[in-house]
């Protein structure tokens, strides 16, 4: 790789990474309606300028149907994980959404998915096949304690 460096006529310093991701998370059946003003307005307001350690840039959010919310990202500095970015947003959410007092299990979201985003159109689609597919499948077990 440091070839390429060369070859171009850049040094590693001045290549900035942009690489997008696309992270959703889906909430287990009847938690909470997400797409309530009063369940969203505060997830707009929480995350508008959002960043972890000045490594991403939040391009939008997106509250689909009632069970949904979608993180478009922009990570601008490779060295730090995905997963990392993942697990801070979802400790915000935690800290943010009013949950009911007495949850049945540790975790309020059926599925979290991260994608990364090529062509913008294809990544819709996918989102949108993705989104349906986790829909239709069989709800866990109630007593499933994940």
């Amino acid at each position: 790789m440091h070839d390429l460096y060369r070859i171009l006529g850049v040094s590693e310093d001045d290549v900035d990474a942009d690489i997008r991701y696309r992270i959703t998370y889906i909430l287990r059946e009847g938690m909470l309606n997400l797409s309530e003003a009063w369940v969203h307005r505060p997830i707009i307001e929480r995350f508008r300028g959002y960043t972890h350690q000045n490594a991403l840039r939040l391009q939008r959010i997106v509250i689909d149907r009632d069970d949904c919310i979608v993180f478009d990202l922009q990570l601008v500095n490779p060295d730090v994980a995905i997963q990392e970015i993942v697990d801070a947003i979802d400790a915000a959410l935690g800290d943010l959404l009013p949950w009911p007092q007495a949850l049945e299990r540790e975790n309020p979201w059926r599925e979290i998915g991260i994608f990364t985003i090529g062509d913008p159109e294809t990544a819709e689609r996918d989102l949108a096949a993705y989104l349906e597919a986790v829909r239709r499948s069989k709800p866990e077990d109630k007593n499933d304690a994940s």
